[in-house]
């Protein structure tokens, strides 16, 4: 009986087969749409094949290309699974409820930025200008961190332990959202803050409950808000605020009377990290310039008059009483003119 060959790709047809006889006979099993121009011995059939076989032979052989093609099997992509300790999304899937935007209670209170196990009460005392920007207050739904803070917008994920979550941060008048992540770590004795100014995740360990959660963070005043502390502490007018800075450990700013001339009292306040803390004499004096120094200090200069000298213009070397911010505790050096110099 007549055998067909498996069915090849035509390339490979014109490597492998030897006869043109055992091609034509292929080509007619298979149902080929090959070129069918006039070849010798193509359509010839063989020897001893009835009438009625040549009819069956393609019959017998494999079903044409419209019912036996089969696509390439593809192996379907494989679902990513997680490895062991990816803690870094913990995001739900997308059909589970929105989940609770809030810190976990184990969260809650103040932390201190430190490599060490613990912290002192003192190391979280807000008051204190080294620890300005060190300490992070966490409460239900945001947190502070000296002069800014953020809010919780939506939690993707969250366990006792750890919560990842869209932020609302500000600072001054910028407002914008970002991706943070915090995570208890050592027992729950530190966290970890990942998504804040910082490159890698900031570790601040837990304060004592000394400082923690009940510490009021006291933001700076805004150069308005301090420029009205001045007014309220008398009939201050403040002609320039420009020597006031929030941010400065100390700033001194000038100011006098309504309608001042050169003989009018004026008065020197200071101001400790953007909080009002005294005036730099008891009494009103005259003739008063500022000399910043550094971020924690600055020279309240009197002018030191002659008794002819006219109010406008002292001759005499002026005095120098130089101010200084430790934390909020101001100290002077310096001698400060008598009561009465140079007014008129």
């Amino acid at each position: 009986m007549f055998t067909t060959r498996p069915r090849r790709p035509t390339t490979g047809l014109a490597r492998h087969v030897g006869t043109a006889a055992a091609l034509g006979g292929l080509l007619a099993a298979c149902g080929s749409d090959a070129d069918t121009t006039s070849t010798p011995g193509v359509d010839e059939v063989p020897a001893g094949l009835e009438e009625d076989d040549k009819s069956a032979a393609p019959a017998e052989a494999a079903p044409s290309e419209t019912t036996s093609s089969t696509p390439p099997m593809t192996a379907p992509a494989p679902e990513p699974t997680p490895s062991d300790g990816d803690t870094t999304s913990v995001a739900p899937p997308a059909d589970e409820a929105p989940l609770d935007v809030s810190f976990p209670e184990s969260m809650l209170g103040a932390w201190r930025v430190s490599d060490s196990a613990e912290v002192s009460a003192q190391e979280c005392d807000q008051s204190v200008i080294e620890n300005a920007g060190n300490v992070i207050v966490i409460n239900d739904d945001g947190f502070s961190l000296f002069e800014s803070g953020g809010g919780l917008v939506k939690v993707l994920g969250r366990t006792d332990t750890r919560i990842e979550a869209t932020v609302e941060t500000a600072y001054a008048d910028e407002v914008e959202q970002s991706r943070m992540a915090f995570e208890l770590v050592d027992d729950g004795t530190a966290i970890l803050v990942d998504g804040l100014s910082s490159v890698e995740p900031i570790r601040y360990v837990q304060c004592p409950d000394t400082a923690a959660p009940d510490v009021e963070v006291v933001a700076p005043l805004t150069p308005d808000e301090a420029e009205a502390t001045i007014g309220s502490l008398g009939d201050w007018v403040v002609p320039d605020m420009s020597t006031y800075d929030p941010k400065s450990a100390l700033s001194a700013v000038y100011a006098t009377v309504p309608g001042a001339t050169a003989s009018s009292p004026a008065q020197v306040f200071l101001f400790a990290s953007g909080q009002f803390v005294r005036t730099a004499t008891d009494e009103p004096r005259a003739s008063i310039t500022i000399e910043r120094v550094d971020d924690a200090t600055v020279n309240v200069i009197y002018g030191h008059y002659a008794d002819t000298d006219p109010f406008c213009c002292p001759s005499l070397e002026p005095w120098v009483v130089e101010w200084r911010a430790d934390g909020t505790e101001l100290t002077s050096t310096g001698e400060i003119p008598p009561v009465g110099q140079g007014l008129g």
